[in-house]
């Protein structure tokens, strides 16, 4: 799961799934979550305006997933 952008370099897989509410609406668990910039932005806007969404989202990151790879703008966690 990762914003579509990502997929420019990896020609699009079929397993590319762009869900900046990460599964919490329709339940997808990705082996794999990329967050960058655009979802970082999301992020702080459901905060605002969807408070149980970012509940789900900060849940899933903290208890369902685990950071394998941080590099400033960019990360991957993978699911436990």
């Amino acid at each position: 799961m990762a914003s579509a952008e990502y997929g420019i370099p990896l020609s699009y897989p079929d397993n590319l799934i762009d869900d900046q509410r990460l599964g919490c609406q329709t339940g997808k668990r990705p082996d794999l979550i990329v967050l960058g910039t655009r979802y970082r932005e999301w992020f702080s806007w459901t905060a605002k305006n969807e408070p149980k969404t970012y509940d789900c989202i900060q849940r899933l990151l903290s208890q369902e997933y685990q950071l394998v790879f941080d590099d400033g703008g960019i990360s991957v966690s993978r699911h436990r």
